[in-house]
């Protein structure tokens, strides 16, 4: 999370002091490239990606205790849950 606030702040920093035009967020590789030019979008882009990033690896960690204590049915709920993050992030790169 606070690598989330500094990215986001140091877009926001940019994007005040050259007063740039600030869009929808980018992709992973197009926020990246953005951000290595020193531009707001790019690490605003990276903050709010590392920031709903930071759960899923959370769940991604629950999964593997689960899968340890053969809890099935939260290694179920576990997967459910990874299952439609990755849905989400298809249905985004498709449209």
């Amino acid at each position: 999370m606070y690598i989330s606030l500094a990215l986001l702040s140091v877009g926001v920093i940019l994007y005040l002091v050259d007063g740039g035009e600030v869009g929808s967020v980018l992709g992973p590789v197009e926020a990246i490239a953005s951000a290595l030019n020193l531009e707001a979008e790019g690490w605003m882009s990276l903050g709010i990606i590392s920031l709903i990033m930071t759960p899923l690896a959370g769940v991604v960690a629950a999964l593997a205790v689960f899968v340890r204590a053969k809890e099935l049915r939260m290694v179920g709920v576990s997967l459910l849950v990874i299952c439609v993050v990755a849905l989400a992030i298809l249905v985004k790169l498709i449209a």
